[in-house]
């Protein structure tokens, strides 16, 4: 939890679990043999945007239940 309170750690993990989500939809969704074309729309930012703005919730939260 004390690597959580550090804002780069927090982004470099929300950037890559937001490219694991959009990975993770795209394969249950679509047909994963398909070649993506440039067109093709990618949610990564803003799933990583939220999972930071969770991430950031939950450190905020324990943060002050802990005295030190």
């Amino acid at each position: 939890m004390r690597l959580l309170q550090k804002l780069w750690f927090r982004v470099v993990i929300s950037l890559l679990a937001g490219g694991m989500t959009n990975e993770i939809i795209f394969l249950l969704t679509g047909d994963p043999t398909r070649h993506r074309s440039p067109n093709d729309s990618n949610f990564s930012i803003i799933y990583a945007i939220i999972i930071f703005l969770i991430l950031t919730l939950v450190v905020n939260k324990f943060a002050r239940k802990t005295p030190f």
